[in-house]
């Protein structure tokens, strides 16, 4: 506790002595978000020096951007190969059920870590969200989160959801997952869900793209570490395959896709050649880039007005 209060301690005076001499680093960045983006990047500076499990400790402190609440049920579901969770409002408003597939470079990540943005898409949308805590490589790598996300899909019509009502959601590592998930229920003439959304979307596990170089100054995620989990998930198989890189897919037949993304992040330019290619084979896209926002810039709702309109954003387009 006292090492984080430090760090940010450190960061603020460093942001209000940069901004005092140059201004701030993009300028619309507000000062506390500026200094959150500080604080992020530098964890992730040192997210290789500690075991994988403080890495994943770490990223479930996201946690602390949610508020304890008593008009939310939580209710575990099990599946085959992995657990994961029903989230409810009190009083649904909607018929969608939420599909969400987390982020985390397919190593990080669980409900736990992800609690403050099931809250914002309940209280936005009125929808029920199904959470699964996929199987996470090192220890399983592809296409383990894949055949995990297969089967609660499954599952899901199996309980007599219709797939139209099914808003299939994921952002990062999850946005990739997301999309390889219907490539794979297209190869299975299993029904594709009613929409799909993706969040600052890992879409290319070859890393060819111009924006994770150009943005480095700016965004809190690294390459070297979306590299490091990248090649811990890919194991031996081929980078270009559409399963693992969906940018390099034929996505004709999708279902209408929204992509959002932060115009200062490392993966904005997948966002954009994703919703291009998708676009001239037939896919209803909406694309939106955020200026100056960085990777999952909705976790900042706490220190951005501009973060706080993400939900807003995201139930416009479900409703």
């Amino acid at each position: 506790m006292l090492a984080e209060l430090w760090n940010i301690t450190r960061q603020f005076s460093k942001v209000c002595v940069r901004r005092l001499f140059h201004g701030a680093k993009l300028p619309s960045w507000p000062l506390m978000y500026e200094v959150a983006i500080e604080v992020a990047r530098s964890t992730s500076a040192h997210l290789h020096k500690p075991s994988l499990a403080k890495e994943r400790e770490d990223f479930d402190r996201l946690e602390k951007l949610a508020k304890k609440r008593a008009d939310m049920t939580q209710e575990e579901v099990v599946w085959s190969s992995c657990r994961g969770y029903w989230f409810r409002p009190a009083e649904s408003t909607s018929n969608k059920i939420i599909l969400y597939l987390h982020g985390g470079g397919y190593v990080l990540g669980s409900a736990k870590g992800y609690r403050s943005v099931i809250q914002g898409l309940i209280d936005a949308t009125g929808a029920q969200v199904l959470f699964p805590e996929y199987r996470l490589a090192p220890e399983h790598p592809f296409p383990a989160a894949l055949d995990d996300a297969v089967d609660v899909y499954e599952w899901l019509l199996a309980q007599g959801h219709s797939p139209e009502d099914v808003v299939l959601m994921g952002d990062s590592a999850g946005g990739g997952l997301s999309a390889a998930l219907c490539l794979s229920l297209r190869q299975r003439a299993l029904p594709l869900p009613g929409l799909l959304m993706l969040f600052s979307p890992l879409l290319d596990l070859t890393f060819g793209t111009d924006s994770i170089k150009r943005n480095r100054p700016y965004d809190h995620i690294f390459e070297e570490n979306i590299k490091r989990w990248g090649d811990w998930y890919v194991g031996e198989h081929d980078r270009e395959d559409p399963l693992l890189s969906p940018l390099f897919a034929d996505v004709s037949g999708f279902p209408r896709c929204v992509v959002l993304a932060g115009g200062a992040e490392l993966l904005v330019d997948e966002a954009k050649d994703f919703a291009e290619r998708a676009q001239k084979q037939g896919v209803e896209v909406l694309l939106h880039i955020e200026p100056d926002r960085v990777h999952d810039y909705f976790f900042f709702t706490p220190f951005d007005p501009v973060a706080r309109a993400f939900y807003k954003m995201v139930a416009q387009h479900i409703a």
